[in-house]
């Protein structure tokens, strides 16, 4: 008989000791990626953590979500359009895009969870996207899970 997903999990750390995330929360399910559902499936499922991304949207708001997620689902990447446009149509297609605070609100509740923020560079040689995305991660005190990660050496050097 095949082991449910939880139970995989469960196998690898105590057998393998390793660390399990679940890139975008917990993808390929009935919860659409990038969701605090998704987030919440991949903790219930057994994950040590998440996976996200981190992007700036056009009034400068962190989301969470992937670009060319989006970009499929709702014709548009993050920075095109504002935070309330955002939500909206993402209300519409049953997509509950969250900010980043609620992402960060929800690790807090969750002292052991490890939390894999990689973020996107919002633009050349100065990254608001990852400034704004460390000091809500101080703001919220969960410095101590955060794994911090991008593409963009300008990204890492800002964090830096």
């Amino acid at each position: 008989m095949k082991n449910s997903f939880k139970e995989t999990i469960k196998e690898l750390k105590k057998e393998k000791n390793i660390l399990i995330l679940g890139h975008r929360g917990c993808r390929n399910s009935d919860i659409p990626e990038n969701t605090l559902l998704a987030f919440q499936k991949a903790f219930e499922a057994g994950s040590d953590g998440i996976e996200i991304d981190v992007e700036s949207t056009s009034d400068n708001k962190l989301v969470v979500t992937n670009r060319w997620f989006l970009k499929q689902k709702l014709g548009f990447f993050p920075w095109e359009r504002d935070l309330n446009h955002i939500q909206s149509h993402g209300k519409q297609k049953n997509i509950l895009v969250p900010t980043f605070d609620e992402v960060c609100e929800f690790v807090m509740g969750i002292p052991d969870f490890i939390f894999n923020v990689e973020i996107k560079s919002s633009s050349n040689g100065y990254c608001r996207t990852a400034k704004e995305a460390a000091k809500q991660i101080y703001k919220f005190g969960i410095e101590n899970q955060v794994i911090l990660s991008s593409f963009d050496v300008n990204t890492l050097l800002t964090v830096k």
